[in-house]
């Protein structure tokens, strides 16, 4: 005879088995998509430190749902795309909803749902996944707006005793988002942004890679002169001489930023010090403490193959095989998609994936 624990488990996946079939029935009367790619659908990009959306599809006139079936999604998807005020491109709603059905006593829903902002402000954008099995629930929410960005979490588990814990953390965008609660985006927000094939936006802001890579970032001759001779005018007498200076100095970008820190200052002017520090602090995006630290980080290292920089990939990359001890296979030159392929099987093999319960 079946234990009281048994027959649950069978009458949960009985439940699951039901839900799944009426969800496949009814994403499956749906039109389906010809694309199969997620980069054919959407694509989340960084703009203004804010999550904005790019789709190559044609919005419809009304919400009729389409059928998608992506690659790397186990169950199909629905995507509607609608416009609903003519000949408005703002007044536009893309949505993406899937359900999941993993293992025998897993159950998750996804949903996206993105609309341009108005007269210039900031996209919206909301992010919700929720995963639930017998024993306990993660609910994963993000939602993006103007001056505005947030994660909330509520997540329990009872298998490991872990009572209910929730969080709702808001900053002004995504980027001091993930700065200021970097622990809970990774551990929160990126999984489904992995699953979504959008790990682009985990790119470092090229500054922060420059700060972090500074000692190794190269600095030709034409640029060091042009550095070596201007720096006697942030000593003029004259203050807009010196304010000239300044601002020929920050033109010169990061390997301008870069010749200064190969300046020997000793013996320059406390003006001159002052000026040079003014010119670098538009570059620097984070404490010294915090660059030392990821100087060494094989995760934020291979972020950085996610950047549009090409020198910071392959200084970046550099970096990691030196860290690591070993040679990687991580070509900065390569394609966009070749390299987030390779940057994912790096990761795979610095944090292996737990064997998934069936």
């Amino acid at each position: 005879m079946a234990t009281a624990d048994e027959a649950a488990v069978r009458d949960r996946q009985a439940v699951l088995t039901r839900q799944r079939d009426r969800y496949l029935k009814t994403v499956g009367s749906l039109l389906p998509l010809s694309a199969h790619r997620m980069d054919q659908i959407m694509q989340l990009r960084m703009q203004g430190g804010q999550l904005t959306l790019q789709t190559p599809l044609m919005p419809l006139g009304d919400f009729e749902g389409r059928r998608a079936d992506i690659d790397g999604l186990a169950e199909p998807a629905a995507v509607t795309y609608v416009q609903f005020v003519a000949d408005n491109p703002a007044a536009r709603q893309f949505e993406l909803k899937f359900e999941e059905y993993p293992d025998s006593e897993t159950y998750g829903q996804f949903h996206l749902q993105w609309q341009p902002g108005m007269a210039g402000r900031v996209d919206d954008v909301s992010i919700e996944r929720a995963v639930q099995t017998s024993h306990g629930f993660l609910r994963v929410f993000y939602k993006q707006g103007t001056a505005m960005a947030r994660i909330l979490v509520f997540e329990n588990d009872a298998a490991t005793e872990q009572s209910m814990e929730s969080f709702n953390y808001t900053e002004k965008d995504f980027v001091t988002l993930r700065k200021e609660h970097p622990a809970e985006v990774e551990r929160y927000l990126r999984p489904i942004l992995h699953q979504l094939g959008q790990d682009l936006v985990f790119a470092p802001e090229v500054n922060t890679a420059w700060q972090v890579l500074a000692a190794d970032w190269p600095v030709d001759e034409k640029t060091s002169r042009e550095v070596a001779q201007t720096v006697p005018a942030l000593d003029d007498p004259r203050s807009n001489v010196r304010n000239d200076a300044t601002g020929k100095l920050a033109s010169l970008g990061r390997d301008g930023a870069s010749a200064i820190l190969r300046l020997d200052r000793h013996r320059l002017s406390r003006e001159q010090n002052l000026r040079l520090d003014q010119v670098l602090s538009r570059f620097r995006q984070i404490s010294a403490d915090a660059a030392k630290q990821l100087k060494d980080d094989p995760d934020f290292l291979l972020d950085c193959g996610y950047c549009d920089d090409l020198t910071v990939r392959t200084l970046a990359a550099a970096r990691l095989a030196r860290v690591l001890g070993h040679g990687i296979e991580l070509h900065p030159n390569a394609s966009e998609p070749m390299r987030v392929e390779a940057v994912d099987r790096l990761r795979r093999q610095l944090h292996p994936e737990p064997a998934t319960r069936r």
